[in-house]
């Protein structure tokens, strides 16, 4: 015992840190990837997704462009249709990296930049490739569904053909 019959003085306890607050929307502590997971996942959803992207608009150029001489009849024997497939082959793969590099480039701004970047660019290469494959000018049409040029009617006018 100290003086005066009184139990020594305990030292205060050490002060605790003060409490942060999440932002409002953000899931609970503990719930959800660490942050820098967040980041690489979207960057590679972002490119899987572009790359996939791009195939499919490959592969729709090449099926338009089919559609476009079927109906018309106009290139659209044996050695058309090879041409087609070859292009085909050549054309998917071919979008899909364009649309990879597009989007590489273009996410460094902003991700909505880099999807319409994409888009865009994914959009004037279906349409070039029905214009310059899709519609052999100059060939003869058997159907007489198609006028001289070979377009079809069910082809929108604004567009280029």
């Amino acid at each position: 015992m100290t003086r005066n019959d009184l139990p020594p003085e305990t030292p205060p306890p050490p002060p605790h840190p003060p409490q942060v607050q999440p932002p409002a929307g953000s899931p609970p502590p503990g719930f959800g990837p660490p942050p820098t997971m967040a980041g690489k996942r979207v960057r590679w959803q972002g490119a899987v997704a572009s790359a996939l992207g791009g195939a499919v608009a490959g592969y729709l150029a090449h099926d338009l462009a089919a559609n476009a001489r079927a109906y018309c009849d106009a290139g659209w024997e044996a050695g058309g249709r090879f041409e087609l497939f070859f292009e085909m082959v050549l054309l998917v793969p071919g979008c899909a990296v364009l649309a990879l590099l597009v989007w590489l480039l273009a996410r460094r701004v902003n991700p909505v930049v880099g999807v319409a970047a994409v888009v865009l660019v994914l959009a004037v290469v279906v349409v070039w490739y029905f214009a310059t494959q899709g519609t052999p000018a100059g060939y003869r049409g058997d159907s007489g569904l198609c006028g001289p040029d070979n377009v079809p009617p069910w082809w929108p006018s604004w567009l280029p053909s």
